[in-house]
């Protein structure tokens, strides 16, 4: 295994993946919204207001944004990383994801990577962070998937 991507290394990685990934969101998905913003101010109006259908039409609303979000970023980590072990971001940084077990990544690994990812974040990136502190430099969703991003060697 070479050797580890320290945290700001892979946190400039995945800034450009997110620029990639908001480019990707603008031209995919913002035209099936045009025209369908909601505010939390508009949210909070028909909630205060007892507009209750309206208000659980815009709930709806932004839970199908939000898990079309979801599945673009899913299809984007996981499509890269099982198939080139790598992000576009990762790649122009020289950071590769390895498994622990020197097996090619596989689509389950990648899976869980990308699961273990959102734990991550969803702990205030605390899940993040570890990778600072773990003798292997390795984060929560790292540990899940029993991964390691490291530096490429050629």
């Amino acid at each position: 295994m070479g050797k580890q991507a320290g945290l700001p290394k892979r946190s400039i990685a995945f800034l450009i993946d997110y620029v990639i990934l908001e480019v990707l969101r603008w031209i995919t998905l913002d035209p099936l919204f045009s025209g369908r913003e909601i505010s939390p101010d508009q949210i909070l109006k028909a909630a205060s207001s007892g507009r209750l259908e309206e208000l659980s039409q815009m709930l709806i609303w932004v839970f199908v944004v939000l898990n079309l979000v979801f599945l673009l970023w899913g299809f984007y980590f996981v499509l890269f990383t099982w198939q080139l072990g790598q992000t576009p971001g990762k790649k122009l940084l020289g950071i590769i994801v390895v498994r622990e077990d020197g097996q090619p990544m596989s689509f389950k690994t990648s899976l869980v990577r990308f699961v273990g990812w959102n734990f991550s974040i969803t702990a205030f990136g605390l899940g993040f962070f570890w990778a600072a502190f773990d003798k292997k430099g390795q984060t929560w969703h790292d540990k899940m998937a029993k991964t390691q991003a490291v530096l490429q060697t050629s």
